[in-house]
């Protein structure tokens, strides 16, 4: 284990991180909502690109806030971790742990559980 002592977000961090997520999951859910009715949607392969790429935009600063609120919790560059989206204890991801597939997959989840 490279941490010396258990690291946890602060409450604000944890609140942007989860509402960081959730803006990522509700523009991903647009997206897929595009693609699969381009038909019924004036210029709908334009608009689903459009779409695509403000999900990729909003990934990318999903993604850079991430780094910049980890360095601040003095964790270094490289080492993969594991946010947990409801205490925020940072935590080492194990070697097979793809953390950000994870984490939307979790996220999918507890949406379809509370319909």
């Amino acid at each position: 284990m490279l941490f010396s002592k258990t690291k946890k977000l602060n409450d604000n961090d944890l609140l942007a991180f989860n509402n960081l997520n959730n803006l990522l999951g509700q523009e991903k859910y647009k997206a897929i909502l595009i693609q699969n009715n381009t038909a019924v949607i004036p210029m709908g392969r334009q608009v689903m690109r459009q779409q695509e790429a403000i999900v990729a935009l909003v990934e990318q600063g999903r993604d850079d806030w991430i780094r910049a609120t980890l360095s601040k919790y003095e964790v270094s560059k490289g080492i993969k971790v594991k946010i947990d989206g409801k205490t925020g204890e940072i935590t080492e991801a194990g070697p097979s742990d793809d953390i950000l597939k994870e984490l939307e997959l979790k996220q999918i989840q507890e949406k379809q559980a509370n319909g």
